[in-house]
C-alpha cells in the first residue's frame, strides 16, 4: 500500500513541477545535463526507498507495533539534525515537544 502512496505522491509531484515549469522557465527540467538525471535517482534511492526497505525489514524483525514505536524517533532525529548541521534554532516549547516524544517512546520501550 505504501509503494502505491508513494508513486502517487511522485506522480503528483512530477505533474506539478512540469505545471510550474511551463508557465514560468519553459523546458527548465529538461536542460540539466544528462549525467545530472542519474544523480537524481541516486539520491532519490538512497533517501526513499533503501531506506524505506530498511523499515521493512526491521518491522519483520522486531513487529509492526514496536518498530511503529521507534519509528516516531525519525522526526526528533531530523531536527536534531538540523539544529547540528544546518544551526537551525528551537524555542523551548519545541525542545519540550522533543524532550516528550523521546520519553513517551523510551516509556513505550521500557514497559515491554
Amino acid at each position: 500500500m505504501n509503494v502505491y502512496g508513494m508513486s502517487a505522491a511522485s506522480l503528483a509531484i512530477a505533474g506539478y513541477a512540469l505545471f510550474r515549469a511551463t508557465g514560468e522557465q519553459p523546458g527548465i527540467l529538461l536542460s540539466y545535463p544528462p549525467a545530472m538525471y542519474g544523480f537524481f535517482m541516486i539520491i532519490a534511492a538512497v533517501t526513499t526507498v533503501i531506506p524505506f526497505l530498511f523499515m521493512l525489514e526491521g518491522m519483520k524483525r522486531i513487529g509492526a507495533e514496536r518498530g511503529a514505536v521507534i519509528s516516531m524517533t525519525g522526526p526528533v532525529l531530523t531536527i536534531f539534525g538540523g539544529v547540528l548541521f544546518l544551526n537551525e534554532r528551537l524555542t523551548p516549547v519545541q525542545w519540550l515537544g522533543c524532550f516528550l516524544v523521546l520519553l513517551t517512546i523510551s516509556l513505550l520501550e521500557y514497559r515491554k
